[in-house]
């Protein structure tokens, strides 16, 4: 054999040899990675079966005005005018767990000497996409104070 022939021949022999050696990469634990992949879809799957029976309060309906809580949160309130007396703070719920009332910042001028009062949803009417109520802004400045302390 020539030199080059004995050359080719070790080459030839080297990739026969290590090619099952590099085929050989794979991760041995793939089957059980992937059984233990299933089984993780399976719990993401009756987590959030279970956990979509319930809902945060910010997604819960105000049946009155047909808006979520959310929605109705920072809504400019306006009195019977259409004059803008100020915004919805909190959305507060009752001793029943449904809404019951807003807080509201009502008066002031850019934040400053506004008043946080209650006002219940029954004073409170949605006209349009505008929620008013029957009084004027100085009525309204003279419901109950509230605190969220309260």
């Amino acid at each position: 054999m020539t030199m080059l022939s004995r050359t080719a021949a070790t080459a030839f022999a080297a990739v026969v040899l290590c090619a099952p050696a590099m085929a050989q990469d794979a991760d041995p634990n793939a089957a059980n990675k992937a059984a233990g992949a299933s089984d993780t879809a399976k719990k993401d799957a009756a987590d959030k079966a279970a956990v979509s029976k319930f809902t945060t309060f910010e997604n819960v309906m105000v049946k009155p005005f047909n808006v979520t809580v959310d929605d109705l949160e920072d809504m400019d309130l306006y009195n019977a005018e259409g004059e803008s007396i100020g915004d919805v703070e909190d959305v507060l719920i009752g001793p029943d767990g449904r809404v019951a009332a807003i807080s509201a910042d009502i008066g002031g001028f850019l934040g400053i000497g506004e008043d946080e009062v209650l006002i219940e949803l029954s004073q409170i009417s949605m006209n349009g996409d505008k929620l008013t109520i029957d009084m004027t802004e100085e009525e309204a400045e003279q419901l109950p104070r509230w605190r969220e302390d309260d």
